[in-house]
């Protein structure tokens, strides 16, 4: 059994550590310009893709924790440019170059997205079918579940 001040240190350095995680993921939000809807909507996509990534993987039985770790590497190279935009914009006075930059990125994991459900053999709705088709016909024409 614990002596009582065991148990006091152990709560305390608990909530240490929960302060210091706290005041690290309030630091990077602040230097990506703050949480706001498209800063939402990026981290939701890219949790949506490191998702139907890993299920495509294991329906192709092709699961590799190298590609996981490149994916996830790749996502965090991705959210340290949107703080470069962050920086950017806000030295030249533009702040608009952090939401392009960030409506890019959420463009390209949606893309990846519907690319892993295809993979999977997902039919998609004719008409969002075309909308890919037209932006990259040789990926997506003859490639929509069949």
């Amino acid at each position: 059994m614990k002596n009582a001040t065991q148990e006091w240190l152990n709560s305390i350095a608990l909530k240490v550590v929960g302060s210091a995680v706290g005041g690290f993921i309030a630091l990077i939000v602040t230097i990506m310009g703050g949480w706001d809807m498209a800063l939402t909507t990026l981290l939701g996509v890219m949790g949506l893709d490191v998702l139907l990534g890993l299920l495509r993987a294991i329906y192709q039985r092709k699961v590799s924790s190298d590609i996981g770790i490149k994916g996830i590497v790749k996502k965090m190279a991705m959210l340290a440019i949107v703080a470069v935009a962050q920086f950017v914009g806000a030295y030249t006075q533009t702040p608009i170059l952090r939401d392009v930059t960030i409506g890019a990125f959420i463009a390209a994991e949606v893309v990846s997205i519907v690319e892993n459900a295809i993979a999977m053999g997902i039919t998609l709705p004719e008409q969002l079918t075309n909308i890919f088709a037209k932006a990259n016909p040789k990926k997506f024409e003859k490639t929509n579940g069949k």
